[in-house]
C-alpha cells in the first residue's frame, strides 16, 4: 500500500439514523488508511444522533462534528466540503458502512494511475440480502474525462453516486451539491468528471449501501417516486444544457435519450397525482425540443413516437389512453391479422438453409436468449463447438445455429423447408420449468412446429414450483413435449432426470452440463494467487447478507487478496461478444488459487480451468445435484453451508494445484453416438432407441475416476 502521508477527509451527513450510526462511524474508524479527517454533519437530527456524534468526537481526535439546522443531504455535504482540510474527499452516508480497506485501495489506485477520481464497486444490502446490482467489473480501468462522462451518461460502469468515489479536493472549487433536492449527485457528478483529467474504476466492492423503507431513495409510494423523478429530471436537464453550452454534441444527445423514460414516467404520474404544473413543464420541454429529439440518432423510433404522444394536450392524451384500452381488448383479433401480415412479409427467404454439396443431413440448433448471463452464453458456445466438431467428424452433417431473436422467422421459414431427416437441438441450461418462463416460450415454439422431427434437448435442469403456477406450467409443457414423436431429453442431474421421467413420455438420459466438454486450460496462469468469490445475487441465492460477509472475511483472512465477481454480468452481452467475454472470465478463474461459488457455472468454469473450488448450493437442487454429476473432479468440494465452506478454505489452499483437467470426454463420446442414432428417419440398423439409451446409461455410470461425493 502506498505511503499514507496525505490527509483524506470523509464527510458524513447525519440525520435521524441512530440505529445505523454506530456501524457507519466504526467502519470509518477501522480504515487501514489512518490519516483521516472525519467530519460528521448533524443535520438537525431529532433523535440521539447529535449526542452519538459528540461521543465519538471525544474519543477520536480525527473526528469533527458540525451541528446545524436541517437543510437536507446536499446542504450537509456542502457544509463538510467547505471546511475539509484533506487533499482528498470522500463521502459516506450515515446509514451505510464501508470495507476497512476502502480508502486505502482507492487512494492507491489514484496514485498508481495519476487519477483525479477513483471509483469502486458497492453492495446493496436489502432485507437480509447482499446484492451486486451494478455491472460486474473484473479489471481495473482508467478513463479520460470524455470516456468516463459517456459511461456516466449511459449509466454503464459509472454511476452518479457521491459515495463510491474518492476525489481530489480541488475538483470541488466552485462546485457544490444543489440544496433541497433528492438525487442531488445527478446534478453534480458530471461537473466533477468534466473537470477531472483521468478517472479510474477498480473492481473491488468496498461500499455497503443500505436500502431502508424510510430512506430518501426508497420508492414506497407513487407520490414519492414522482417527486424523486422530478428531482432527477431537473438534474438531467441541467446536464443536457451544460453539454450543449460546452459543445459536447454527442454527450448532449446521449443525455436526451437517457432522460426520455423519466419524462414519460413523470408525465404519466403527474396526471394520476394531479400535478398539472409539473406535467406542463415536462410537455413544454418535449415541444420546444421536438426537432432536436427527432434528429437525435440515440433515440429509437418507438421513443420518438412516444414523444409526440406525451406532448399531446391532456384531453387528447386521455382519449389516446381510452383507445389503447379498447385496442387491448381487441388484441386477439388484431393479433391474428398481424400474424397473417407477418406471414406475407416472410414469404421471402431470410436464411440460407440449402444443403451444401456433399451434405445430406441438416442440424438446426436453436439458442435461447442469454442476456447478461455468462453461464447461458457458455452453454450456447459449448453447444456450437460440440456440434461443429460433430460435423467435422461426420462430413455429411450441416449445422445451422439459430440466434434466439431469429427463432420466430427461422421457425416460419423452416416450416416450409423442413425435411423429415433434419435434426433439431434446443439449448440446455437451468430453465426447464416455470422459474424462467421466457425460455419455455422459445422452446415450445420450436417443439410445436417440428414435432415430427428428431429433437434433442441439451442437458437441462427441471424445476417446477410446488404451487398452482408451477403445476399449470408443467401441464402446458407436458402437452407440448408429449406430442413430439422423437424427442430425447437430457438431464444434467439425477433429480431432473426423475422429473423428466415422471412428467414426460419421451425418453430421458442422465448427462452432464455441456460446458464441461470445454477445455479452458489455455486460460490458466503460471502463477495463481488469491481467492475468487463468485456468489449469486438473484432469487435463487440461499445465502443471506451475514453469510456472504462471513465468507468474504474467511477468504480475506486465509488469502489476503480476494476478487469478487459473478457470472451474471449486469449488462447485456451479444453473441458476437460471447467468446471474448467468456475467455476473460475464464482467465480470472485461471489466475485464482481457489474459487468459492454458489453459481453452477462458477463451479464448471473452475472445472475447465483446473481451479480448486468450494461449492455451495442454491435454494433448490440445481447446483448440488449438478455437482454430483461432476464429482469425479477431485478439485471440487461441496459445502452444505457458509460455515462449513469457511472452515474448509485453509485446508483446500494447502493442497497442491491440479496438474490436469478432469476428463469428461468419455461421456461426450457416448453423447455423440446417441446423437448419431437420432440422425435420420429410422433407428440405425434396426436398434431400438430406448434399448440403446438404457445401454448408454450403464456406460455413463462407469466414467473413469468417479468417486463418492466429497462433503465438507
Amino acid at each position: 500500500m502506498a505511503c499514507q502521508n496525505e490527509l483524506i477527509t470523509i464527510v458524513v451527513p447525519v440525520y435521524n439514523v441512530e440505529k445505523y450510526l454506530d456501524r457507519c462511524i466504526r467502519s470509518i474508524q477501522a480504515q487501514t488508511y489512518k490519516n483521516l479527517e472525519i467530519i460528521l454533519i448533524d443535520d438537525g437530527s431529532e433523535d440521539q444522533c447529535g449526542e452519538i456524534c459528540d461521543q465519538y468526537a471525544e474519543s477520536d481526535e480525527r473526528i469533527t462534528v458540525i451541528h446545524k439546522e436541517n437543510g437536507g443531504l446536499s446542504s450537509a455535504r456542502n457544509a463538510g466540503i467547505d471546511i475539509a482540510a484533506g487533499r482528498y474527499i470522500g463521502f459516506v452516508d450515515s446509514d451505510d458502512y464501508i470495507h476497512p480497506d476502502m480508502y486505502g485501495i482507492l487512494y492507491d489506485s489514484m496514485k498508481r494511475n495519476d487519477a483525479d477520481i477513483a471509483v469502486c464497486g458497492h453492495y446493496t444490502e436489502k432485507e437480509e440480502k447482499l446484492i451486486l446490482e451494478e455491472p460486474i467489473i473484473d479489471e481495473e480501468a482508467v478513463y479520460t474525462s470524455g470516456e468516463a462522462l459517456e459511461l456516466l451518461v449511459r449509466d454503464r460502469d459509472m454511476k452518479s453516486y457521491a459515495w463510491d468515489k474518492l476525489y481530489k479536493r480541488e475538483l470541488f472549487s466552485g462546485i457544490r451539491y444543489p440544496a433541497g433536492r433528492n438525487y442531488e449527485d445527478v446534478a453534480a457528478t458530471y461537473l466533477l468528471f468534466d473537470r477531472a483529467e483521468r478517472i479510474c474504476r477498480i473492481p473491488e466492492y468496498l461500499y455497503y449501501y443500505q436500502i431502508r423503507e424510510d430512506s430518501i431513495s426508497y420508492h414506497v409510494s407513487e407520490a414519492k417516486w414522482h417527486r424523486n423523478c422530478r428531482d432527477s429530471l431537473w438534474g438531467q436537464m441541467e446536464r443536457i444544457t451544460y453539454f450543449h453550452q460546452k459543445g459536447y454534441a454527442d454527450l448532449e444527445m446521449m443525455s436526451q435519450a437517457e432522460m426520455l423514460p423519466y419524462i414519460f414516467s413523470f408525465i404519466s404520474g403527474g396526471y394520476v397525482l394531479e400535478d398539472p404544473e409539473g406535467v406542463n413543464t415536462a410537455k413544454k420541454y418535449l415541444l420546444s425540443h421536438k426537432r432536436r429529439l427527432d434528429e437525435n440518432p440515440y433515440i429509437g423510433k418507438k421513443d420518438k413516437q412516444l414523444v409526440r404522444i406525451y406532448a399531446l394536450p391532456h384531453f387528447i392524451f386521455e382519449g389516446y389512453k381510452v383507445i389503447k384500452k379498447c385496442t387491448e381488448k381487441m388484441r386477439p383479433v388484431f393479433g391474428k391479422a398481424a400474424a397473417v401480415c407477418r406471414r406475407v412479409c416472410r414469404m421471402s427467404r431470410q436464411f440460407d438453409f440449402e444443403l451444401k454439396p456433399g451434405k445430406t443431413t441438416r442440424i438446426f440448433s436453436f439458442e435461447l436468449p442469454c442476456f447478461d448471463n455468462l453461464g447461458d452464453h457458455a452453454i450456447a458456445y459449448a453447444q456450437e463447438v460440440f456440434l461443429s466438431k460433430l460435423s467435422e467428424k461426420y462430413p455429411f452433417l450441416q449445422v445451422h445455429v439459430i440466434d434466439a431473436w431469429d427463432t420466430s422467422d427461422a421457425v416460419f421459414q423452416l416450416g416450409r423447408e423442413i425435411h423429415k431427416n433434419d435434426l433439431i437441438f434446443c439449448q440446455g441450461g437451468g430453465n426447464l420449468g416455470n422459474l424462467y418462463p421466457f425460455a419455455e416460450v422459445f422452446r415450445r415454439k420450436v417443439m410445436k412446429k417440428f414435432y415430427k422431427n428428431s429433437i434433442i434437448l441439451f442437458p437441462q435442469t427441471v424445476y417446477f414450483t410446488e404451487d398452482e403456477k408451477g403445476e399449470n406450467a408443467r401441464l402446458v409443457s407436458r402437452r407440448v413435449y408429449d406430442r413430439c414423436r422423437r424427442l430425447l431429453l437430457l438431464a444434467r442431474d439425477s433429480v431432473s432426470y426423475e422429473q423428466m421421467r415422471q412428467n414426460f413420455r419421451s425418453p430421458a438420459v442422465k448427462m452432464i452440463d455441456i460446458v464441461a466438454s470445454l477445455d479452458a486450460s489455455f486460460c490458466v496462469s503460471e502463477k495463481r494467487e488469491g481467492i475468487l468469490l463468485c456468489l449469486r445475487s438473484d432469487a435463487e441465492s440461499a445465502l443471506n447478507a451475514d453469510e456472504k460477509k462471513y465468507l468474504q472475511a474467511c477468504c480475506e483472512k486465509a488469502a489476503g487478496k480476494i476478487h469478487i465477481t459473478d457470472t451474471v454480468m449486469g449488462k447485456e452481452i451479444t453473441s458476437k461478444e460471447r467468446e471474448n467475454q467468456l475467455v476473460r472470465k475464464w482467465r480470472l478463474f485461471g489466475r485464482s488459487r481457489l474459487a468459492v461459488t454458489d453459481r453452477l457455472h462458477g463451479m464448471i468454469f473452475a472445472v475447465i480451468t483446473k481451479t480448486p473450488c468450494i461449492v455451495l448450493g442454491n435454494n433448490h437442487h440445481k447446483v448440488k445435484e449438478t455437482y454430483n454429476t461432476l464429482k469425479s473432479c477431485d478439485y471440487l468440494y461441496y459445502a452444505e453451508n457458509a460455515r462449513a465452506a469457511g472452515e474448509k478454505i485453509r485446508e483446500v489452499l494447502k493442497k497442491e494445484l491440479p496438474k490436469h483437467k478432469t476428463d469428461y470426454s468419455p461421456v461426450f463420446e457416448k453423447l455423440e453416438e446417441m446423437i448419431m442414432l437420432y440422425v435420420g428417419e429410422a433407428p440405425a440398423k434396426g436398434v431400438h432407441r430406448v434399448d440403446w439409451i438404457n445401454d448408454y446409461e450403464m456406460a455413463i455410470k462407469q466414467v473413469p475416476g468417479e468417486r463418492d461425493a466429497k462433503k465438507v
